[in-house]
Parts: C-alpha cells; structure tokens; sequence
C-alpha cells in the first residue's frame, strides 16, 4: 500500500492478515455520518482515508487521540456487554473498529462524567469498565459487528476491576457552561428576535459572567434563523418544568465537550498528538468545526462575522461579532463584574436563579 504526502510517495508493508478492505468499508460508513471533527488541518486526503493515519503515526510519529461524545462511549461499551447491535451501535462499532486497527487512542474522560450526572456513578463506573474492556477485543471482531455479519459482537471477558472515581461530581467546567446554557434557555423563552437575544446573551456574560467561545457559537446557532434547535435544548417547552432543566443540562454537557476538546487542541495538540471529536449530533458538530476553524480569531470580527454567516444574514453576523469583539477589547474593565471580588457562591447562586426561572415557565407556548 502506498500514499502520497506533499509529494513524496511512501511504501507500507503491512501484515499479509491487515483487513485494509473492511476497514476502508467501515471509513466509509464514518464519513456518510460525518462523525469525526479533527482538531487540526485536516489533510488533502481526508480525515477518514486509512492512509492518512498509517502515514502521520508510522512517518511523523503522531499520536491521534478520538473524544467521544456520552451517546458514542455508551453505545460502545453496550456492544462489549453483548446487547444486540441495532443502526446506531453498528456505527459505534464501525468507530471502535477504526480505531483499533489505525492505533487511535480514546479518551472518554466528559463522556462518562456526563453519563454519571445523568444516571448515576454505578452505571458510569460500569460502562467506563466495559468500554476499557472493549478494547480486548478483536478488531475484526468490530468490523464483522459493524459490517453486519454478526447479531451481537463476539462476548468479551468479563468486565475488569477498576478505581472508584466519584464520575458524578460536578466539574468546575460543566457548571459555568451550564449557568451559560441556563441563560440561553432563558433568552428563548422571552420575546425577541434571535439576533436581539444572541446580543442580550453577550451583553449579559460581559456584565455578569465569562465571555464564553463555544457557549456563544452554540448560541449562534441555536438563535439563527434557520437552526435545528429542537435537538440543541430539548424539551425546553415540555409542560414537565423539570424536563425541561433536564434538558438544558444536557445542553450545558454538549457545550462541555465542545470547551474541553478546544482546550485539549490548544494545550496539547500543538506537539506530536492530534484530537479528534467524535459525535452523531450535526448541530454539535457543526459547532465544534466552526470553533476549531476559528479558535485562533474569534475576537477578530471579520473572521467570526464570515464563520456566522453560514448561519445568519451578514448584516446580522458583523453584529454579532463586532458586538464580541468589543467586549473581548474590554475584558479588563474594572466595571464589569467578574473583574471584582465576587461571592464563593457567586455560581451556585446563578445556577439556582436560573432552574428557578426556568422551572417556573409553565405553560409557555
């Protein structure tokens, strides 16, 4: 097998066994769903053509590090377990097949911290062990599960002991992302434009909180015109108030993922690792993409204002950005007030005033 790469060919010899084939059928299904968001410029090849990682691990000695999101991580470790395969978790399987055979690295770190929050420690300490056990595995084990020949993947060995982390402890990033996505909802239940509430929303971290980049483009894309809000904050209108909260956590863990792979890529993807996101939710990946695209000169309006304009009228974009841009310049104004000494409890207190207000919407239309 050979590749190209800036013009030089390289030879690979691989073992007579390596299922090139099956894998190239598996790279297919990830790219037909679009899952994988690479945190670097992605080569002419594409980031889903095999060769692109035998050539950067074996020729430039890189290490590739995939971030799932919860539903990915969980749907894999319930494939170890043996649950029968259904669509989705035939393309999980196609993504742990993947990876097992090009010697990509997880780290499901947010996911199973998510997953804990949501349904407790046990069950997230559980799936974290089935999910490290996946990887005992035989790769063409997930490929013939990914590829339709099997009901069920291949039993594994039983589930190994690990450390008892306490998964469901808040993270410090999750509850400043969710007193921002708290907000949000809170905008979308007032009357306005959506343009109107994505400057109230900056006006308001300015004043009161953090100037937050991945909170402010899911917000972007949550207020455009035409957005798929409807998987972005769900149940936000739900008659059940705590449903409603329910969902806006939810929403506060996207937005987690979305921070936490930006701050992976700026801290360590500058070296010899490159990260990848890896997610089934288009608007989340959507995101994601316009956030690694453009981590490097949010503040710079005429780049922020081109990257909004996939989602809003260009008059609106230049709004938005120039609206951040501003606020960015100013960040150090004794004025605002972050900038002073605030309550221990400053966050707590957001947190229980926003599931406050927004418990009490009942009956919004």
């Amino acid at each position: 097998m050979s590749t190209d790469n800036e013009d030089m060919s390289v030879l690979f010899a691989m073992p007579s066994d390596f299922p090139f084939d099956d894998i190239a059928r598996v790279a297919a299904m990830l790219e037909d769903a679009q899952l994988l968001v690479p945190g670097y410029i992605p080569p002419d090849v594409g980031i889903y053509d095999p060769r692109h990682y035998l050539y950067e691990s074996y020729v430039s000695r890189l290490e590739f590090v995939v971030l799932p999101d919860r539903n990915l991580a969980s749907r894999m470790a319930r494939v170890a377990m043996g649950e029968r395969l259904d669509e989705d978790r035939r393309l999980a399987a196609g993504l742990m097949a993947f990876a097992q055979c090009l010697d990509l690295n997880f780290d499901p770190a947010i996911a199973f911290h998510e997953l804990a929050h949501h349904d407790g420690n046990e069950v997230a300490t559980e799936e974290l062990q089935w999910f490290r056990e996946a990887d005992e595995a035989r790769p063409q084990d997930w490929l013939d599960a990914a590829l339709r020949r099997t009901e069920n993947l291949r039993r594994v060995s039983a589930a190994p002991d690990i450390a008892r982390f306490d998964l469901a402890k808040p993270l410090r990033r999750w509850r400043r992302n969710y007193v921002l996505t708290l907000k949000i909802a809170e905008l979308e239940l007032q009357p306005g434009s959506g343009i109107d509430k994505v400057v109230r929303l900056l006006d308001w971290m300015y004043n009161d909180f953090i100037l937050g980049g991945p909170a402010l483009l899911f917000a972007s894309l949550y207020f455009a015109p035409s957005a798929p809000r409807k998987r972005m904050l769900k149940h936000l209108r739900s008659p059940d108030r705590a449903r409603a909260v329910r969902g806006v956590r939810n929403a506060a863990w996207d937005v987690t993922h979305l921070s936490d792979f930006v701050r992976r890529v700026e801290e360590e993807g500058r070296g010899t690792k490159r990260f990848l996101f890896a997610t089934a939710d288009r608007a989340l990946a959507l995101v994601a993409s316009s956030l690694i695209q453009h981590a490097d000169d949010l503040d710079r309006p005429e780049s922020l204002a081109t990257q909004l304009t996939a989602w809003w009228p260009p008059a609106d974009a230049q709004t938005i950005a120039s609206v951040f841009a501003a606020y960015v310049n100013q960040l150090g104004d004794g004025g605002r007030r972050t900038n002073s000494e605030v309550p221990a409890d400053y966050v707590d207190n957001l947190i229980a005033a926003g599931e406050r207000l927004l418990g009490a919407a009942a009956g919004v239309p």
